[in-house]
């Protein structure tokens, strides 16, 4: 957002007096410094009793020097003169610059702890054994919402009024142009084409051949100009309004006024990273808005990757630098010109061209540009540690919609991007195969106590008509992996002597390719993206995937019930799961956690059902 024009100094996160870097932001925030605001009180209390807490620390020059300049001269003026004046005489040039850095940092962290202690005991923040806020901090408390709340609405409404002059301006824009045009150029009204016999007329363009020919009958043709015109305006208004000219992934689901919440809780977080666990703890359950899943999923990434360095250390910096040079140095050792063209590149390429073809998120976001991103992404992660696998095309695709807007801002270097994001994803969040084998076994446990119904009806007709298709599962990952799952589970009791056919067979597979995909392979856009909200709130819990594997198998109970064979089953596993509403799937996943029994959970789904003839199998696919 550009800085206010009045504002006399420019919007930047290094000025004190616009901290989020968002005009009508920091205006909210300037006012609650306005006098007679509830928030001096509480910083003088605040005040007080940090100064009795550093008190012991000021008996020592050197640190008390240190605390001095983050505590500043007007807080060291009014509780410590005398110290203050003593340092005035005082230097660190005894001490290295490294030494001065450690001891900075030792001192910022305990200084951090210290107002968080003084914060306490004042009740700016409720602990253990005080849970209740002082009456300064709830009036200080409720002044800043309803500020916020102002704040909001007359952002919000400038917004609005900043849409409708740039629709009227584009209406007259399309009036403009469409003006000149005559009636002599537009397709099928008095030009040569009008009046040709529908054979010849056949042979023209596709724009030319989409109108019919015009009578000479005044009425009719001018209900034809009138159509054509009224076609084109229309046209050009869509092309205006959907900014056809870019790449279309999928709809908006929220609306500008939460977005405009979003923008302001992603500026909150960057001032105030250590809120994210408590932001994150209040998202569960809701389907997050754009500008917040960017930011939410890219702190997710990075924090698995923070954990394994040290504390204070650029992540992201660190980790840019040496994806970086990983595929620079491969790219010489593999003698390919550049590392979105792999050796690889062919396969990955007609991969990805048929995952957008059969799956039916992917098809419905199917365009040139995202999938020449997917490939060179694909190429590039290959090219970095000889990965790819074609699932990788599949849990790319949520990493695609959740950073569309960095596109145009990174440039070329936004598919290096995906692939540094999806290569974090791979190898420090997602399940391991293992946990994806033992996922299912424990759905079906949990289907066994809670739905024997639906437990039993599964055993029992997928061994019916069970001609599997090999393609649908990844017969290596589950063999290799099928004992290592029993060792985690400790439960020995399956058999060890069952073919590759019976192996397949088995339901169990079906959870374990929607697991393994991250729900991507079955489901439509909205719902994988509500799933994928959901396990970067908490940090790809294998919980969750778990709980999510249970409300589809509760929500197409219906379906499952329905079928009485293998194939009849597939279709459901393989087909069903994108046709269910995105609502039901957030009703049916807090209801899971309210402990609603299963049979109250299936009856969420409100798509009816469908009665299968004998003789259509593949019905319930085309539904």
């Amino acid at each position: 957002m550009p800085p206010s024009p009045k504002a006399p100094l420019s919007v930047s996160n290094e000025n004190p007096l616009y901290p989020f870097a968002s005009v009508w932001l920091d205006s909210c925030y300037q006012e609650t410094l306005l006098p007679g605001m509830p928030w001096h009180v509480i910083n003088e209390e605040l005040c007080d009793a940090l100064a009795i807490l550093v008190r012991k620390q000021m008996s020592q020059m050197q640190r008390a020097s240190i605390l001095a300049k983050m505590l500043g001269d007007s807080f060291m003026a009014k509780y410590y003169p005398d110290v203050l004046r003593s340092l005035s005489h005082m230097t660190l040039e005894h001490i290295s610059d490294d030494d001065q850095k450690k001891l900075a940092l030792e001192a910022s962290s305990w200084l951090k702890n210290q107002l968080l202690k003084a914060a306490r005991q004042i009740g700016c923040l409720p602990d253990a054994g005080n849970t209740e806020l002082s009456e300064g901090m709830k009036q200080f408390l409720k002044k800043t919402s309803n500020t916020f709340r102002v704040g909001l609405h007359r952002e919000h409404y400038k917004q609005e009024q900043a849409a409708i002059v740039a629709v009227k301006e584009d209406t007259a824009n399309s009036d403009s142009l469409l003006s000149q045009y005559s009636y002599e150029k537009l397709p099928g009204i008095g030009n040569k084409h009008a009046h040709q016999p529908l054979k010849d007329r056949d042979s023209q363009p596709h724009h030319f051949r989409d109108h019919g020919a015009v009578s000479p009958a005044g009425s009719t043709a001018s209900s034809s100009r009138s159509s054509s015109i009224s076609s084109i305006k229309t046209e050009r208004v869509r092309a205006t309004i959907y900014n056809l000219d870019k790449k279309p992934l999928h709809p908006s689901m929220t609306s500008k006024s939460i977005e405009l919440i979003a923008e302001a809780i992603v500026k909150l977080l960057e001032r105030s990273p250590r809120r994210f666990s408590t932001v994150a703890k209040r998202l569960n359950g809701r389907l997050l808005p754009t500008k917040l899943r960017s930011y939410m999923w890219t702190e997710s990434l990075y924090k698995a990757e923070r954990e394994k360095l040290a504390y204070g250390v650029n992540v992201e910096k660190v980790v840019r630098e040496r994806f970086g040079k990983t595929v620079a140095r491969n790219v010489g050792e593999l003698k390919i010109p550049r590392a979105t063209r792999s050796p690889l590149h062919r396969l990955i390429e007609n991969s990805v061209v048929e995952m957008y073809e059969t799956v039916p998120a992917l098809a419905s976001c199917k365009n040139k540009d995202i999938m020449k991103d997917a490939i060179k992404a694909l190429n590039v992660l290959y090219v970095y540690d000889k990965t790819y696998q074609p699932y990788l095309i599949l849990w790319l695709f949520p990493l695609q919609l959740a950073f569309t807007e960095q596109a145009e801002s990174v440039g070329p270097e936004y598919v290096y991007e995906l692939a540094m994001l999806l290569d974090i994803l791979n190898s420090s969040l997602f399940m391991q195969w293992k946990q994806v084998y033992a996922t299912a076994d424990i759905v079906m446990d949990y289907l066994r106590v809670g739905d024997r119904e639906l437990y039993d009806h599964l055993c029992a007709i997928s061994q019916i008509n069970s001609e599997v298709n090999a393609k649908d599962f990844v017969v290596e990952i589950l063999q290799k992996e099928r004992q290592a799952a029993r060792e985690l589970l400790s439960n020995p009791t399956e058999s060890s002597n069952l073919d590759s056919q019976q192996l397949l067979s088995d339901p169990r597979n079906y959870i374990r390719k929607w697991t393994g995909e991250g729900f991507v392979g079955v489901l439509d856009t909205p719902s994988i993206l509500f799933i994928w909200d959901q396990l970067f709130l908490q940090d790809w819990s294998s919980t969750v995937l778990q709980d999510f594997t249970l409300v589809l198998m509760l929500l197409l109970r219906e379906r499952f019930l329905l079928c009485d064979d293998h194939m009849a089953m597939r279709l459901v596993f393989l087909h069903e799961p994108c046709k269910l509403l995105l609502a039901d799937v957030q009703k049916a996943w807090l209801l899971l956690h309210q402990n609603v029994p299963y049979i109250d959970i299936s009856r969420c789904n409100r798509v009816k059902s469908v009665f299968l003839d004998d003789n259509d199998d593949v019905s319930l696919a085309d539904l």
